[in-house]
């Protein structure tokens, strides 16, 4: 029994391990054909890198194993266990898992070198290469087995063992393109180099090794002696991309294997054979696919359809020329229908002046990104053939371009000269401008296409310098003929003691040479002159062209010494203050029209909306433009309320008593009786002035203007109600009572342009009757523009629009402090500026009081004393500061108030501290 049971026992045992060394069996397999597998490819790959032959192997497959990733196969391996149970398998498993880990060791030695570690060049050389010889082998069985026991056969074996070599040498090679690189091995390049290029034109089937052949084996074997000849051309291109990226970034070891002479003429002499090969080999890449062409009526059809793919190609650029050349028209018309839509749109009309002579570039523009386009066509088609012209067409486009250029430049430098071209001289500029651009082309069009054949080199090197020279005479050619103009647009830019130096330095043969030198000067200066007048229309240029002026002249020449007489000023200057006995000129502005569109949408019942809230900076127009909208409705059956709140009408009863004679209702209780009235009461719009005069921060101070919000808020179906105020002002009350809870509708007054602001100005000056001249440092002293009055006015109203900020108010200011009136005549120096940095030095408690002014505009001392709660002496040795320094003023009713041309300063100052609520 005890016996059964033990037998029973061991055969369970011995079938369990059965089981186990089976499991293991299978592991032990997969691991050995896993090394086995990685064994084969390695030697396949040392042996196509070797330059053998192996027909199981496409070379092909070499680039998909050295470009893989070995990530997934490493991270398996670490999944298989260190050993196996089954002692029987046990020692093969181990030496299977060392074999498989030792090759993927070696495969990724193998990647670094031939793959990962290369530059782009060698890695697209290798993936060239390889696909070449694929295509190469698979058509060699069907040449030999033709050519076999004659003396084609060893032409062929002969041939194909020479670019084995070279498929070698390059795999050899590989390795020693790295940043360590040394002339030594860059000379080993060199040498291989040379030896593709000569390769190429010695494979060429003789007449004598194909005598022993039939006509139609003659024929195939020369087509295959051609692909051979395409395969070295293929090799020899690779090479000389290395060579080209050995001279990129190599230079000064490159250099170091020609150090003489010779060796440079040499290398000149290799790089003009690579060039011809170069062209023989897109000839040969063309006629390709007729190489394994087996019969005539093929190769006819073949013929017929490569045919028809280059006459497309040559459509191609023919529907390219044709659309590039009516661009032009396009974009003429589309400039004109811009214009037409842009009138009225000040923004549009700098963007039109801005393109007006974008049409003119328009061709040469779409053909140049055309080309590329259709470079890339021709390539993904193998049309290479067509490839050539691709660089004498960009040529062409550059042609175009370069003309347009010098047209653009002569047309500039004459303008600058001050000459005024009749139509021969137009027409003499075009025909200078085409000789000397086609004199500059004749360089580049042996350059581009040494460029695009071998790439960099020492050939195109020496045609930079070519080309360079070739410019300065086209330059020579392009200006011989102005020469007078071109002495004279210099000296626009040169101070004036060096005119006759100018003159006399260049004169006659001097010109030639010394003309193209300071021509690149002066295209510079005169791209600056027109990009001047080109952003003249452009607010930010005007801004920045001021304070350039301003940082050059830091002194006012002449102008400050000067003392105007004061009957005659104090004439002009009514023509520039509020005066209700002399009406002045209104400037239409967007203002007004915004205004009368909000209260036409009310009347029209196309909004709801009553309420409306103008704000801006004393002197920003929100007066005149409530005046100018209420003169514009007097004619409409509406009633229009103007209210000039005077100051501080800061109670309730105080503004019941200002509205109701207006109003026509008691407002004692409230809006009540103006709510009962409001269905008998015609359509009315109530403009209400100054609103800051209706409070005070102080405690009770702000009941007018809780007040005025009780009754705009009050549902009225026949009043409009318009509030203005100062922005200071309204930034208080906003933080107060909220910004958006207040009126339907808020309108800040706009910046004026400086077109509106040079309107203002001018109109009331023409009122005036006195002449207008400038002082001299406004005035040009240079070129054709010296003494010219028109260029002095727009300086200076450049000058005052950044000075103001586009306030109008200011600008007036502004404008009188700038002048020195004398009876009927003004003359205009440069406009006054504010020196902030005492108000840096003033205590902190003056700076509260300065504070209280803005917020309300306008206060008087006891004023001053209830809202900023500092004692009087203080609050009057504040205002004392600010008369000794300037920047306050007071008016006849004891009121006190910023300056206007301090306003901004002053602003920024307490901002700074915190002290503004805006």
């Amino acid at each position: 029994m005890l016996l059964t049971i033990s037998q029973s026992a061991s055969a369970q045992e011995s079938a369990a391990a059965g089981g186990l060394c089976q499991d293991e069996a299978v592991l032990l397999s997969k691991a050995q054909r896993r090394a086995e597998k990685l064994d084969t490819t390695l030697n396949q790959i040392k042996a196509v890198m070797a330059g053998e032959q192996h027909r199981d192997f496409a070379l092909s497959d070499v680039i998909d194993v050295l470009d893989s990733d070995l990530t997934a196969a490493e991270e398996s391996m670490r999944s298989w266990p260190e050993s196996l149970a089954c002692g029987e398998l046990r020692a093969d498993y181990t030496a299977a898992r060392g074999n498989v880990e030792a090759n993927l060791v070696e495969l990724e030695v193998l990647q670094q070198n031939y793959w990962v570690a290369l530059p782009e060049v060698a890695r697209q050389g290798l993936r060239d290469i390889l696909g070449a010889f694929q295509t190469l082998r698979e058509s060699f069985s069907t040449s030999s087995a033709m050519s076999r026991g004659t003396p084609a056969d060893g032409a062929l074996e002969n041939s194909l063992a020479e670019l084995d070599k070279l498929r070698s040498a390059y795999a050899t090679l590989l390795p020693t393109l790295d940043a360590d690189i040394s002339s030594a091995e860059i000379q080993t390049w060199l040498n291989r180099w040379r030896e593709a290029v000569a390769l190429v034109a010695s494979l060429e089937a003789r007449e004598d090794t194909l005598e022993q052949l039939s006509p139609q084996s003659q024929f195939d074997l020369q087509n295959h002696f051609k692909l051979l000849a395409l395969t070295a051309g293929k090799v020899a291109i690779v090479f000389n991309r290395i060579r080209a990226h050995l001279w990129t970034e190599h230079r000064k070891d490159f250099l170091k294997v020609l150090p003489r002479l010779e060796d440079r003429a040499q290398m000149l002499g290799d790089e003009a054979l690579a060039m011809k090969n170069g062209v023989h080999w897109l000839y040969l890449n063309t006629l390709a696919g007729q190489f394994s062409t087996q019969h005539r009526e093929d190769a006819l059809l073949w013929r017929i359809l490569l045919g028809i793919e280059y006459l497309l190609g040559l459509g191609a650029f023919a529907v390219l020329a044709l659309v590039a050349n009516r661009s032009q028209t396009m974009g003429e018309a589309w400039q004109q229908r811009f214009a037409l839509h842009s009138r009225g749109n000040r923004n549009r009309i700098q963007i039109v002046r801005l393109t007006s002579g974008l049409p003119r570039w328009l061709p040469w523009i779409i053909g140049w990104f055309g080309l590329d386009l259709l470079e890339q066509i021709l390539i993904d088609n193998k049309l290479f053939l067509l490839l050539p012209i691709l660089p004498l067409a960009k040529l062409f486009v550059l042609y175009g371009f370069l003309r347009l250029c010098g047209v653009w430049f002569l047309q500039r430098m004459t303008e600058l000269a001050g000459v005024y071209l009749q139509d021969e001289q137009q027409k003499a500029i075009w025909r200078g401008a085409s000789n000397a651009t086609l004199i500059v082309l004749l360089p580049l069009f042996t350059e581009v296409v040494y460029d695009l054949i071998i790439g960099p080199s020492l050939t195109l090197r020496l045609l930079d310098i070519v080309s360079l020279v070739t410019l300065l005479i086209a330059f020579g050619v392009l200006l011989k003929p102005w020469e007078t103009e071109f002495v004279k647009a210099l000296e626009y830019f040169l101070p004036e003691r060096l005119n006759a130096t100018c003159e006399r330095i260049f004169r006659g043969f001097r010109f030639l040479i010394l003309a193209p030198l300071s021509a690149p000067l002066l295209v510079l200066m005169t791209l600056l002159s027109f990009l001047h007048k080109l952003f003249v229309h452009f607010d930010w240029y005007r801004r920045l062209m001021a304070r350039s002026f301003l940082l050059r002249s830091t002194v006012q020449e002449g102008i400050a010494d000067k003392v105007s007489d004061e009957k005659a000023f104090n004439d002009y200057q009514q023509w520039f203050r509020t005066s209700e006995n002399r009406e002045t000129p209104f400037i239409r502005n967007e203002l007004a029209d915004r205004l009368q569109k909000h209260i036409s949408d009310w009347l029209a019942e196309r909004s709801e909306e009553n309420t409306l809230l103008l704000y801006g900076e004393r002197g920003a127009g929100k007066t005149s433009s409530l005046l100018r909208v209420a003169s514009q409705g007097a004619d409409a059956d509406i009633a229009l309320i103007h209210v000039d709140v005077p100051a501080k009408t800061n109670t309730k009863a105080q503004l019941a008593a200002l509205l109701e004679p207006l109003l026509g209702v008691s407002l004692a209780d409230g809006p009540s009786e103006l709510v009962r009235s409001d269905e008998d009461r015609p359509t009315t719009v109530v403009m209400i002035d100054n609103a800051q005069n209706l409070f005070l921060r102080s405690v009770g101070g702000l009941a007018g203007w809780e007040f005025l919000l009780t009754l705009t808020r009050s549902r009225l179906r026949n009043v409009f109600w318009v509030v203005s105020i100062d922005s200071q002002s309204w930034a208080y009350l906003a933080n107060v009572f909220g910004r958006y809870h207040q009126f339907n509708i808020l309108l800040q007054c706009p910046r004026w342009s400086q077109g509106d602001i040079r309107s203002l100005i001018l109109s009331r000056n023409q009122l005036s009757g006195y002449k207008i001249t400038y002082d001299q440092i406004l005035l040009s002293t240079r070129g054709p523009e010296a003494g010219s009055l028109r260029n002095a006015e727009q300086l200076y109203f450049s000058l005052l629009w950044d000075a103001c900020k586009g306030c109008p108010g200011l600008a007036l200011e502004l404008w009188l402090s700038s002048l020195v009136v004398r009876p009927g005549a003004v003359n205009v120096g440069l406009p006054e500026e504010t020196n902030a940095a005492a108000l840096e030095r003033l205590g902190e408690d003056r700076f509260f009081v300065y504070a209280a002014l803005l917020i309300h505009e306008n206060l008087s001392t006891t004023e001053l004393v209830e809202s900023t709660a500092i004692p009087e002496s203080q609050v009057r040795s504040a205002l004392r500061k600010g008369f000794e320094l300037g920047f306050i003023r007071r008016s006849v009713d004891r009121r006190y108030r910023i300056e206007p041309m301090w306003y901004y300063p002053i602003t920024r100052l307490l901002a700074r501290k915190n002290l503004l609520h805006e």
